[in-house]
Formats: C-alpha cells, sequence, structure tokens
C-alpha cells in the first residue's frame, strides 16, 4: 500500500511544469495555516509553522510560494534605521514621575501608536493634559 506522502509526491511529479511547482501536499499546507494565522503569517513564520506540522519548509522556499498562490501578509515591512550608529538626543526627565500637576496647561505628554485602518496602517498620536487627564490635541 502507498503512503498519501509518496501518492502526493508522484502526482507532482506528473503535473510539474518547470522548477516553479510545489507540491500539492505543501501547497495545502501553507495555505492552511497562512489562513490560521488570519493573514498575518510571513515567509518566516510560515516556514517554522509548516515545518512545525511535520512537513520540512525553508523561508526562501515559503517565500516563493507565498507569491505563487498570491498570499501577502498583513504584517507592515520593517523599516530599516537610517539613524543607526548615531547617538539620539534623549529629553531631560523633567517630571521624575510626578504626575499631579496644580494647573492646568503646564504638563502635556505625548504617546503615537499605530493602528490598521482598511488595509493600511496609520499613525495616532495623542497629547494629554496632566491636570485635567484629558485630550488636547
Amino acid at each position: 500500500m502507498i503512503s498519501d506522502s509518496l501518492k502526493h509526491f508522484r502526482y507532482w511529479q506528473r503535473h510539474r511544469h518547470g522548477k516553479r511547482a510545489i507540491c500539492p501536499r505543501l501547497v495545502v499546507e501553507i495555505q492552511r495555516v497562512f489562513h490560521l494565522s488570519q493573514g498575518s503569517a510571513g515567509a518566516r513564520t510560515l516556514a517554522q509553522l509548516v515545518t512545525k506540522s511535520g512537513i520540512p519548509l525553508s523561508r526562501y522556499l515559503a517565500s516563493k510560494a507565498m507569491n505563487t498562490l498570491n498570499l501577502v501578509s498583513k504584517q507592515p515591512p520593517k523599516l530599516k534605521n537610517k539613524n543607526r550608529g548615531r547617538k539620539h538626543g534623549l529629553a531631560d526627565n523633567v517630571l521624575d514621575r510626578q504626575f499631579n500637576v496644580a494647573t492646568p496647561n503646564t504638563v502635556w505628554c505625548t504617546d503615537v501608536t499605530h493602528l490598521r485602518t482598511g488595509g493600511e496602517w496609520r499613525y495616532l498620536a495623542v497629547v494629554i493634559d496632566l491636570y485635567a487627564r484629558k485630550t488636547v490635541g
């Protein structure tokens, strides 16, 4: 009796077209894992998850398979830091964790985050007045 893996391999051998053909069993597993990750897995993560499920997969083959299957990760690409190696000018810690303020509009704090909206990443910067604990900008 021939195992399922061998059947898939023989089918793949008969139906491949050039070097770019990917084993059907691998295609099914890649699609399954990608959809389980809700589209957030990139080539490296996809390769790790498929390998853990029992089918060895390199990140290079995962990347090639993602391109062939038109699978695009929802994760934003990592940006290169242009200021690598330079000293950063950090602001002095003038609050020293004293967040109780006596008068309005004397101490403002800010934070920046990114949100995914409609397939794109947007940045949100918020300015808070520490006296009223309300958003001012």
